[in-house]
């Protein structure tokens, strides 16, 4: 199936990077990332635990980003 994702140019670039180091695709990274958040134990109280997804080398700088707020608002004006 195939999906759009926005990620930081930061952490795209660290994944290109890394799939080319283990000869494999940017898509099956996240494949494995998603499927292992997916497959993680679950909290005491039934919650999921914080999703994590391995950065390698420096991480993005902070505020870098975009919060799920602005997304969406830039998501339903669509730019």
């Amino acid at each position: 199936m195939k999906t759009t994702l926005i990620l930081e140019d930061t952490i795209l670039k660290k994944a290109k990077e890394q799939a080319a180091a283990r000869e494999t695709t940017v898509s099956e990274l996240v494949n494995q990332s998603l499927r292992s958040y997916l497959h993680a134990p679950q909290t005491s109280g039934g919650e999921l635990r914080a999703f994590s997804m391995p950065v390698f080398g420096q991480a993005a700088t902070p505020g870098a980003g975009v919060s799920p707020a602005e997304l969406a608002e830039l998501r339903d004006d669509g730019r």
